[in-house]
């Protein structure tokens, strides 16, 4: 038998010398490496369509180089030899006939795209760690973006777990790995070195184990593994990234989220979509630790039915995004707790089934109050022939709002003062200013004034040019009590116990300030006095 090289004068079809930097016939059937060969060059035996096994790679070999075998359709079989290092971007891209691979000991890095849409693999063998011995030990320490992308009947990655040398996974490295069934990452993957869109589309998916290393799920990792039922992971995860769990509508709940652990988790964001259409998802309760809910968290979620915030002792929840809860039509009831900072007024936008939404707002200088909206299909609480429903507050008072005029979770939540506009922007008392933010299309979130109204510090750089609360700020800027552009009435109604204190810079009541203004306002001097009518006779007393 004769082999040639590309250097050859006889070419013979069937069997090919390789010798590095080679390029290789498409037309060749067998190869014979070159003992001395140390790297496979870039491209060399792409489109050889007529290669259907490679079991006699040299033991020199440590490189195999981008798209060196790409295209290969007829290639189902490859032995590594014990002294590969890498296999390049693409080396084995679009290998369709490939159906299952071991890698060897030596490995220390799988590339882009490595095995991308190998279709017919349906295994890979990853060397485990030896803790005995670091001769017999995985040298594997990454597999990067899509290494094994669309291997849509890849079934098994046999001692992934075990391989505790690995700590990058790329971006999508497993995406639509259709067969996968149960994924158990490796303890030693770490945060910066898990990318997103690791299993998006695996649609046979039904359990995973994350490991304890792991407490940022990135985003669009689980994106419509439609399967998904049981994810494990560790107490300390904190963040569960954008449309990571987006259309997982096996899905039924996530131990963070359960109550029985919810009290122990340390998840502090839920992000934008995070669990869109997860239409199994019937009962979270969200943990004490659980800062933000974002855009369109649970958006879709039409078997949800019950949401349990923590209590107001405990919770640290402080912003609720554009319809966080949209379209949940079972749920029913929900109360908001007084950590609340901000809040869309479109959260729960869609929920039809929704009849009250309570929210909390207390602290230490007040009792608690509660105020709860009874929404439009609990109307049989109300007379029939009544147009407008009733906003219930925690002293049996009931008002009553224009369906038409105002949102229902909107008079709730002003009247737990909570305000479409920023404190600051009413406190320098530019009328234009507040117009163009109340007039905004932006204007879609409420601002928790119970908290905002009892700090002083933060005015400080305002056009006030003082530090004082800020009902005494207002007060001083002649801001008008009520009507169009008065909010000095919500500002005394967030922190009533200013009312009894004097102003720091000046020494005189609330009252007082509102009349000695250039701009001061009849009825806010008024109201302000009716509201704490002793200071009349200290003020008083303080003259004499």
């Amino acid at each position: 038998m004769s082999t040639n090289s590309h250097d050859d004068d006889d070419n013979d079809e069937n069997t090919f010398l390789y010798k590095e930097g080679t390029q290789v016939p498409s037309n060749i059937k067998e190869i014979i490496f070159d003992p001395s060969v140390t790297s496979i060059s870039a491209e060399a035996f792409k489109w050889c369509r007529s290669i259907s096994s490679i079991n006699n790679l040299p033991p020199s070999l440590t490189e195999i180089g981008r798209g060196a075998f790409q295209y290969c359709y007829y290639l189902t079989s490859i032995d590594f030899p014990d002294s590969i290092l890498t296999i390049g971007k693409e080396a084995f891209a679009n290998c369709s006939s490939l159906t299952s691979l071991r890698m060897p000991l030596s490995l220390i890095q799988i590339d882009e795209k490595a095995f991308f849409d190998c279709s017919s693999l349906t295994s890979v063998h990853l060397p485990s760690s030896s803790s005995s011995s670091s001769s017999s030990s995985s040298s594997l320490t990454t597999i990067k973006r899509g290494a094994f992308k669309q291997c849509s009947n890849l079934v098994s990655i046999i001692n992934l777990p075990q391989s505790l040398s690995i700590t990058t996974i790329g971006d999508a490295a497993f995406k639509g790995c259709n067969a996968i069934t149960t994924i158990h990452l490796p303890e030693s993957l770490t945060n910066e070195g898990m990318g997103h869109s690791l299993f998006t589309g695996c649609k046979n998916l039904t359990s995973v184990h994350l490991p304890n290393s792991i407490t940022t799920i990135p985003d669009s990792t689980f994106f419509e593994c439609d399967r998904l039922m049981s994810v494990q992971m560790s107490e300390s995860l904190t963040t569960i990234g954008a449309t990571t769990f987006l259309c997982c509508r096996s899905l039924v709940t996530l131990s963070c989220l359960s109550s029985s652990s919810s009290s122990h988790s340390l998840l502090t964001d839920i992000q934008t979509e995070a669990f869109f259409s997860c239409t199994s998802l019937s009962s979270i309760h969200l943990p004490p630790s659980l800062l933000t809910i974002g855009d369109r968290a649970f958006y879709g979620c039409d078997a949800l039915s019950h949401v349990t915030f923590p209590p107001n002792s405990s919770s640290s929840l402080r912003t609720i995004g554009n319809a966080a809860f949209g379209n949940c039509l079972a749920l029913g009831t929900i109360e908001l707790p007084s950590s609340l900072t901000s809040i869309d007024i479109r959260a729960f936008d869609g929920c039809t089934g929704l009849k009250s939404i309570a929210v909390v707002a207390n602290s230490s200088l007040s009792p608690a109050t509660v105020v709860t909206t009874l929404l439009e299909n609990d109307r049989d609480t109300t007379d029939d022939d009544d147009d407008n429903n009733g906003v219930t507050a925690s002293d049996g008072a009931t008002t009553t709002t224009n369906n038409t005029d105002k949102c229902l979770l909107a008079t709730a939540l002003e009247k737990a003062n909570f305000h479409p506009i920023e404190l600051t922007t009413v406190l320098q008392n530019d009328k234009d200013t507040i117009r163009r933010a109340l007039e905004s299309d932006d204007n879609s979130t409420y601002l928790n004034w119970n908290q905002l109204t009892r700090r002083m510090d933060q005015y400080t750089n305002t056009n006030c040019h003082c530090s004082s609360l800020p009902l005494f700020v207002a007060a001083k800027q002649g801001i008008r009590w009520s009507g169009g552009d008065g909010w000095l009435k919500q500002i005394l109604m967030a922190n009533r116990p200013a009312i009894e204190e004097t102003d720091s810079v000046t020494g005189l009541n609330p009252f007082m300030l509102a009349a000695i203004g250039m701009n001061s306002d009849l009825e806010a001097v008024y109201h302000l006095l009716v509201e704490h009518p002793i200071a009349l006779i200290s003020a008083t007393t303080s003259s004499e």
